[in-house]
C-alpha cells in the first residue's frame, strides 16, 4: 500500500469529509454509499458530537436507500455503523427519533438477512 497503516484512518475521514462538503445534492445522492463508507472508515477520529450525529443521519439515509434497493446486507452495515456513532445520551435529547429509526430499521434488516444474534 502507498499509505502507511497509521495514516489510513485519517485519510479515509478526509476523503469522506471532502466528498460530503463539495458534492452537490445530486452528486451526494449518486455517491452517498461511497461518502458514508469513507466517513465510517475514519469515524473513530470524529470528536464532534454534531459531526457524529450528521454522519448517523447520513447512515440512516444510506440504510434506507440500500433497503429500498433490496440490498439488505449493506443496509444493515450502514445502520449498524450509524448506531455505533450514537451515545446513551442521544436517547434523552433531540436525537431520540434518529436513534429509534436507526435501531428499528437495523433490526428489520438483520432479521431479513437472518442475523438473529
Amino acid at each position: 500500500s502507498l499509505l502507511p497503516e497509521s495514516d489510513r484512518t485519517a485519510f479515509h475521514l478526509l476523503i469522506g469529509r471532502l466528498l460530503w462538503k463539495w458534492s452537490t445534492a445530486d452528486e451526494l445522492d449518486a455517491y452517498m454509499f461511497i461518502t458514508a463508507y469513507q466517513l465510517h472508515r475514519g469515524s473513530s477520529l470524529i470528536s464532534s458530537r454534531d459531526e457524529r450525529v450528521a454522519l448517523a443521519r447520513l447512515s440512516l439515509v444510506a440504510g434506507e436507500t440500500a433497503s429500498s434497493m433490496s440490498s439488505f446486507l449493506p443496509a444493515s452495515a450502514f445502520l449498524c455503523a450509524g448506531i455505533r456513532l450514537m451515545d446513551d445520551e442521544d436517547w434523552q435529547n433531540d436525537t431520540r427519533g434518529l436513534c429509534f429509526d436507526l435501531y428499528n430499521l437495523c433490526v428489520e434488516m438483520e432479521y431479513v438477512v437472518g442475523d438473529f444474534d
